[in-house]
């Protein structure tokens, strides 16, 4: 993606892994912009605070995540982990996560650039990023910001961009379109 108009136009290189989108520049790390983290459900939180003070024993806060589970991103990794690991190695993500920020990070499924200028193929453009959080992400043209997220019905794995983004001109913000003559 191109994220100004100088020339000559020298390309970034947006690569995602893990939580993260490193953008290269002239083939040199250059930025990294973290994914903003999913909000863990309070309920899941509550287990794990049980499970970390010996509150609740091992089967019955797997029973209880399990009910947590209404849909594949419902549940942390770390809870889809432990309801799938066997007794010994969910013993020992409890201790391991005994005084951790339990968080949920967000993972890019999918990502383009949609250009800001139609007629040249190096023009500026910015990045769109699907998310397993169900959400699209449109970031600056430096990639270092989401400027508006737009929430989906499920995970975007394939993004298509084939209009141009351009911000709201004083003719889209107003009421009507007709003519005072209509």
């Amino acid at each position: 993606f191109y994220s100004s108009t100088k020339k000559p136009a020298i390309p970034y290189i947006a690569v995602s892994w893990c939580p993260a989108i490193y953008i290269y520049y002239k083939y040199k790390p250059y930025y990294k912009f973290v994914l903003p983290e999913i909000p863990m459900n309070e309920q899941e939180k509550q287990v794990w605070k049980q499970l970390h003070a010996g509150e609740v024993q091992i089967p019955n806060a797997c029973t209880t995540l399990k009910t947590l589970r209404t849909n594949p991103n419902s549940l942390s990794s770390l809870s889809q982990t432990f309801i799938a690991a066997n007794l010994e190695a969910q013993k020992k993500l409890i201790e391991e996560t005994r005084n951790a920020e339990l968080k949920q990070l967000n993972y890019a499924t999918c990502m383009t650039r949609i250009n800001k200028n139609i007629d040249e193929d190096k023009s500026m453009s910015q990045l769109i990023v699907g998310t397993e959080n169900r959400s699209l992400l449109i970031l600056d043209p430096s990639g270092m910001k989401v400027l508006q997220e737009i929430r989906l019905d499920s995970v975007a794995t394939k993004i298509i961009a084939c209009l141009l983004y351009t911000s709201p001109s004083p003719r889209d913000l107003s009421t009507s379109r007709m003519p005072s003559s209509a």
